[in-house]
């Protein structure tokens, strides 16, 4: 007769864990009866079940009943690690490892590692199992849970993840701690913005009209109410006003702007959903006209 023993500890699983494995578990192994199998899962002690099965089908051997029941809990190992306990670790760990992280913090945070971690996304460059979509994850964690119950007739949930698991888990340790830091850059980010607004909102207008020719990625050219470039010594004045730095050329345009003080931005582009022009956008607001296209942007183009 087919026996495993699937036992855990409270610490990795507390009882509301531990009983979302069982369910997960019997939710697997449901699916077995049509075909003829009955099992049966006996609670010896909290967070410690019994597994048998002591009716198949007659033209099934011993052994494949084992197979099969290996594959069946391996299935439900790898379906609760990625869609229960996973989530759950990862709010565990930032609210442990980011103490300064209010919860509203964490909430974002967790929903951005979610979206670092599902299949809408690119997948992540990493050399562990955490760099898949969660299907894949599944898989991979599988094989790991099937090689694991072909070695003995007792399961350590625990064991299987601390050992077993382990590039897996400091995957995903990294993916939190890249979450964090994009949070903390992200509310960089948008302070700055908020700052640049209100200067821009509070300071008198200088100049009435600038037109921006966005040629590629960061590279732009500044033309007057005229159409007459501005030249580079002008640019590099305003530059100097806020900064004696080398800057990328994303914050030059903005400190440019920002000094200029144009009471209308026209900005040229055949890339509107470029994320500089989003900035850009974000910071001057109703100011700020995007054209994908105009006598102007051809002749400015052939010059």
């Amino acid at each position: 007769m087919f026996m495993i023993r699937i036992m855990s500890n409270t610490h990795l699983l507390p009882p509301p864990l531990w009983q979302a494995f069982v369910s997960t578990l019997q939710e697997e192994l449901a699916s077995l009866e049509p075909s003829g199998y009955h099992y049966e899962l006996q609670t010896w002690q909290p967070h410690d079940l019994l597994l048998t099965c002591p009716v198949f089908p007659q033209h099934v051997t011993a052994a494949e009943v084992t197979e099969t029941f290996r594959i069946y809990v391996g299935s439900a190992v790898a379906d609760f690690i990625v869609d229960v306990l996973e989530p759950e670790w990862m709010l565990r760990t930032l609210r442990k490892d980011y103490p300064y992280l209010s919860e509203e913090e964490i909430e974002k945070t967790l929903a951005f590692c979610q979206q670092m971690l599902s299949p809408e996304d690119d997948p992540i460059q990493s050399e562990g199992d955490v760099s898949l979509g969660p299907e894949e994850r599944k898989r991979q964690i599988f094989k790991k849970a099937y090689a694991f119950l072909s070695e003995g007739k007792v399961f350590h949930v625990d064991g299987f993840i601390h050992f077993r698991l382990k590039n897996y888990r400091q995957d995903l340790l990294a993916i939190i701690d890249f979450a964090v830091d994009e949070y903390i850059l992200d509310q960089e980010y948008q302070e700055f913005i908020r700052l640049l607004r209100h200067f821009i909102a509070v300071q008198p207008m200088k100049t009435p009209l600038v037109h921006i020719l966005h040629i590629q990625d960061h590279q732009f050219q500044l033309l007057d109410e005229e159409g007459q470039y501005i030249p580079a010594a002008e640019i590099e004045k305003h530059l100097h006003a806020w900064t004696k730095q080398s800057v990328h050329p994303e914050e030059l345009i903005i400190s440019t702007l920002v000094t200029l003080a144009p009471e209308k931005i026209i900005v040229h582009t055949n890339h509107p959903a470029d994320a500089v022009i989003d900035t850009l956008q974000s910071i001057f607001e109703d100011r700020m006209n995007i054209c994908t296209g105009c006598t102007q942007c051809c002749n400015w183009n052939k010059a």
